[in-house]
């Protein structure tokens, strides 16, 4: 009991520190382009943080499980590619977007087996499988008579697909409707439903939770589905926004999303994060990189950002265990 408490006031402390340092990132490009809060740079920093944050919710519960999947930004280019692929013979939008969703979705399923049953490492098996995906995305693209619109890829035509990733809904972009979804879905499954307390219970100590029949297996594979499902999802709206699916239109995604859900709060390890946490750190992640975009700061003082902070969520992460273990 006394434990739970601990991690309840560790997690409030850091969640107001998250808030604490997305409102100092704000007023900190605010000050340098007054124009950074206006209506229309609030929509484009959302929409930046959209494909980031569908994935890392899936990701998050993964990761409290006690698995993660290194392979979902080569997911999202394989999904890309093989969409493109579909339309580009003549196959309907519609049943196009399912193929590529079930296939990717099985991929998963293949991951969640490979981890649970044969048991490698999920970390090393789905790196394997980021390579495997990258593989397959590039001989997919590579056919002779694709029509490309940039350098490698397979140009899409058909028209009414470009609502997917650029349309909106009463003003209101799809993207973002989608991400509400993902958020409302994640929060429920894991603070409502029986699922979702197995999922904090198999993260939390794997023997104990098969003691109380727990179904550790399942709970894993099934998170690894949803998270190939989430992973193609964005990779289908990044080839509704390019209006192409290129293989390796996902590069450096993976790193994105474990960013924002460590930084959340969610253990490395498993059994500890949140829905909340996690959305604060998609927030800031976003929030930091559409800032540096504004004032014209390139990409590789993007990534270099991105690493620091990667490196002092994962330091915070551990002093937070130590606390924790030491109560």
């Amino acid at each position: 009991m006394k434990n739970k408490k601990l991690k309840f006031q560790i997690s409030n402390i850091q969640d107001l520190s998250l808030v604490v340092i997305f409102v100092a990132i704000i007023i900190l490009f605010w000050g340098l382009d007054s124009n950074f809060l206006n209506l229309v740079n609030i929509k484009n920093n959302l929409l930046t943080i959209a494909v980031i944050g569908i994935i890392s919710v899936p990701m998050t519960m993964l990761l409290i499980s006690g698995g993660v999947d290194i392979s979902v930004g080569a997911m999202m280019g394989f999904a890309s590619s093989l969409c493109a692929l579909f339309m580009s013979k003549n196959t309907d939008m519609v049943i196009s977007v399912m193929l590529t969703l079930i296939i990717c979705s099985l991929i998963g399923l293949i991951n969640g087996l490979i981890v649970t049953k044969i048991k490698v490492n999920a970390f090393i098996e789905t790196i394997a499988m980021l390579s495997i995906l990258k593989g397959i995305g590039l001989v997919l693209t590579s056919q002779k008579g694709q029509t490309a619109t940039f350098s490698g890829s397979i140009g899409i035509e058909n028209k009414s697909f470009g609502f997917l990733g650029m349309g909106s809904v009463l003003g209101l972009p799809l993207q973002i409707i989608f991400l509400i979804i993902f958020f409302i879905i994640g929060y429920v499954v894991l603070n409502h439903t029986q699922f979702g307390r197995k999922i904090y219970a198999s993260g939390a100590s794997e023997k104990v939770a098969v003691l109380s029949g727990i179904n550790v297996d399942r709970t894993r594979i099934s998170l690894f589905v949803v998270t190939s499902f989430s992973a193609a999802f964005g990779g289908i709206i990044l080839a509704s926004q390019f209006m192409a699916g290129h293989p390796r239109i996902g590069t450096g995604f993976e790193m994105l999303i474990l960013t924002a859900v460590i930084l959340g709060g969610t253990a490395f390890t498993g059994g500890i994060g949140t829905i909340r946490g996690v959305l604060l750190g998609i927030l800031i992640i976003g929030t930091l990189r559409y800032g540096m975009d504004i004032i014209g700061i390139g990409e590789y003082y993007k990534q270099m950002a991105n690493g620091a902070i990667l490196l002092i969520a994962v330091g915070l992460a551990q002093l937070k265990g130590r606390s924790i273990l030491k109560s």
